[in-house]
């Protein structure tokens, strides 16, 4: 029996070379792309078609969906240039659905409109938007509508760019996530087209809500790859606040704070540079001096942005607190009112507390005073005007012992302010 055997693959040894050059001689048909892209899609569609019925097919376990997902990726990599590729993304959209992907479902098919408008898969995509709009987003429904009734004009590239900034705009956990793969396709598909940065810019901020490892990586991706691009600032500011809060990777963040003010000191994005260089110097360095002197940065550079006022408030306290520097807290706050008159309530607190650090750790009566005048001066018509004019009243009477003083200031109360509650009291002061 063992002879026989030997005797058998002998002969089939010998037989197979024969075997394989007859197999040869068959003709197979040469296909074309096209043709090549219609079998491939058709073989998807197939098992889509007779799955889909199953229950188990739309399962988070179902490897058949997962796997006919990754083929339309392979897909469309392959044959984005060809007009089936808008059969392809719909189709991808009807596999999304079924696995309750409401929001990666309609950006497929918001890509069918904004790559292939002019196709006919377009209506059916815009079908297909507009039943899920009617039957899930009453949160962002207008929004949706405005990005399918946007005019989609442009090459290819520069239709996906606008479809990724609509698409931005939406805030949406669910949103995001299924955009960061639109975005991550552009990026594929068109690194060198000149949006490029942008919409990496746009996938870091994406992916930072997500995870601020992630987006730490992309941002100092664009600024690695995109040395020159205008979203540079931008992407050192990202980049330095996911280091600060998130990550807590505090000498990171302050290289990257203090690269952004060396290559961009006049960037409007530096007076957060500083900002955030005061509070780390502020809580985790204990340099208080180094923090009043960021925020003199932002003061001085931005002098009229709400930012300067938040930092002549953080840096009285500072003054006043941790550098027991009083008189400097004074002159501090002083300045407030004197830059932000508009901003009446901040700058009357500043002024109050400033008269209040004057007269009780100062012990100092004019400079006391002066704030106190300041507020009547500068803010006449308000309420604390007139509450001025009778605490500097009655400081002067009780303790400076000033009656001659203290009886002007009351009949400046009552001159300006006759109708005032106080009024009637610094009458009943006079006599």
């Amino acid at each position: 029996m063992k002879n026989l055997w030997m005797f058998i693959t002998v002969i089939a040894l010998t037989l197979s070379p024969i075997w394989a050059h007859a197999g040869s001689n068959v003709k197979r048909p040469s296909l074309s792309e096209k043709e090549v892209s219609i079998l491939h899609l058709n073989l998807i569609r197939n098992h889509f078609d007779t799955s889909q019925h199953k229950r188990s097919f739309f399962s988070s376990g179902s490897g058949l969906s997962e796997t006919l997902l990754q083929d339309i990726g392979l897909f469309l990599n392959q044959y984005n240039h060809l007009p089936i590729a808008a059969e392809a993304l719909f189709l991808k959209g009807r596999i999304l659905l079924g696995q309750g992907e409401e929001e990666a479902a309609a950006i497929a098919w918001l890509q069918v409109l904004y790559e292939h408008p002019r196709s006919e898969t377009a209506i059916g995509a815009k079908q297909r938007l507009f039943i899920l709009i009617e039957k899930d987003w009453d949160d962002y429904a207008t929004d949706i509508n405005a990005i399918i009734k946007h005019k989609i004009k442009g090459k290819k590239a520069a239709r996906l760019v606008s479809l990724i900034r609509q698409l931005y705009k939406i805030d949406d956990e669910k949103l995001d996530k299924a955009l960061a793969q639109l975005q991550i396709q552009f990026l594929y598909r068109f690194p060198n087209d000149r949006r490029a940065d942008e919409v990496q810019t746009l996938l870091a901020h994406n992916l930072a809500t997500q995870s601020a490892k992630s987006g730490a990586f992309e941002f100092e991706k664009l600024l690695t790859l995109y040395p020159n691009s205008a979203y540079r600032a931008e992407a050192l500011l990202a980049t330095a606040d996911l280091q600060l809060k998130p990550l807590k990777q505090y000498d990171k963040a302050v290289a990257n704070y203090k690269n952004l003010i060396r290559e961009y000191p006049r960037h409007t994005l530096v007076k957060n540079a500083y900002k955030n260089l005061a509070l780390i110097q502020e809580k985790h360095q204990k340099d208080y001096a180094g923090a009043v002197q960021n925020l003199s940065n932002i003061i001085k550079l931005f002098p009229k942005d709400e930012m300067s006022l938040w930092a002549l408030q953080k840096m009285a306290d500072l003054q006043e607190g941790r550098l027991k520097d009083p008189k400097s807290a004074v002159y501090t706050l002083s300045k407030l009112a004197k830059m932000f008159p508009a901003h009446k309530k901040a700058s009357i607190e500043a002024l109050k507390d400033a008269a209040k650090i004057a007269r009780k750790k100062l012990k100092d009566k004019d400079l006391y005073k002066q704030m106190q005048l300041q507020i009547v001066k500068e803010f006449s018509n308000s309420d604390a005007a007139p509450k001025a004019l009778y605490a500097l009243a009655d400081f002067t009477e009780k303790k400076l012992d000033n009656r001659k003083d203290a009886q002007n200031y009351y009949l400046q109360l009552i001159r300006q302010y006759p109708e005032h509650k106080l009024a009637a009291k610094a009458r009943k002061r006079l006599y």
